[in-house]
């Protein structure tokens, strides 16, 4: 707050309309609510790192009204985050996709690629919430990026 007023105080807004999702009691958002989710989400990390994360999102129109598991793509992001970033520019990218009934959503990230991918708390919950609310799983690739797919079956 004595350093940069403007800054702490945006900080605070995105938190509060982050924390307002945390306390609805529901287990499945629709994707355009956990989309809102995410951005915010990357704003206040943005805030905290100066600008060095980009998010693009591609083909989520027609999915916006669809469900998900709460906090499912802001957790992927955020594990991109986590471990991925490296004080240097990290562009993740969100990109949907139907076929037939399944809808699949990768999470891609240039960042930091790791030697292993460990299902702790984190991914190890969202796993088993994907397949008891959604009948969906998480899988993962790292090549020149790292890329996370939820699939779940519609």
């Amino acid at each position: 707050m004595k350093f940069d007023a403007t800054k702490a105080e945006r900080s605070l807004i995105k938190l509060s309309q982050f924390l307002r999702k945390v306390l609805k009691n529901k287990d499945l958002f629709t994707v355009q609510e956990e989309l809102e989710n995410v951005k915010n989400y990357i704003e206040l990390e943005n805030i905290r790192f100066g600008g060095l994360i980009s998010l693009k999102i591609k083909n989520e129109e027609e999915f916006l009204n669809e469900l998900v598991p709460k906090f499912s793509i802001q957790l992927i992001v955020e594990n991109a985050i986590k471990h991925g970033f490296q004080r240097k520019s990290l562009n993740i990218e969100i990109i949907f996709e139907k076929i037939d009934s399944i809808m699949k959503i990768y999470v891609i990230n240039d960042g930091k690629i790791p030697e292993s991918i460990n299902f702790g708390t984190g991914l190890g919950n969202l796993s088993k919430r994907m397949k008891l609310l959604c009948n969906g799983r998480i899988e993962y690739k790292t090549n020149q990026n790292t890329v996370f797919t939820l699939i779940m079956q519609k």
